[in-house]
């Protein structure tokens, strides 16, 4: 997105479950779409961590379907739809030393702006802001 376009939607991805080879392609798109985004100041690694965590928890765990969309106003946000039941956010459970998973929210809340968890009608929409400042 060049500067002094509309902002709002920046980009868009539709995923399937299970489709873990398209939700990489997607984090890379993603990874080069950020930097085509005119910010004042940013944490593209800690954002591709964002796009990579919470789209494979989506592809992984919950969905049939997956829409992640990356939208840019006065914050950059990542959003991740899902048709799946979802998860509730809630305080940071500790994770065994050896455990091969559990860290990926923790890791979010801990590197995102904001992080917030709806749950419409049989969705759930995960919203994260990105560590980025729009220019």
């Amino acid at each position: 997105m060049q500067e002094g376009q509309n902002r709002g939607l920046a980009r868009e991805w539709r995923l399937r479950s299970g489709d873990h080879a398209a939700a990489y392609r997607a984090r890379r798109e993603f990874a080069q779409e950020l930097l085509g985004l005119p910010c004042q100041s940013a944490d593209y690694a800690s954002a591709e961590l964002i796009f990579g965590e919470l789209v494979h928890n989506a592809v992984r765990h919950e969905a049939t379907e997956v829409q992640v969309a990356l939208e840019v106003d006065e914050a950059v946000r990542l959003r991740v739809t899902d048709d799946g039941p979802g998860f509730w956010v809630s305080e940071p459970r500790p994770t065994p030393p050896n455990a091969e998973t559990g860290r990926g929210l923790g890791i979010v809340r801990a590197v995102a702006r904001d992080l917030n968890v709806e749950h419409f009608d049989g969705t759930c929409v995960v919203t994260a802001v990105l560590p980025l400042a729009p220019a």
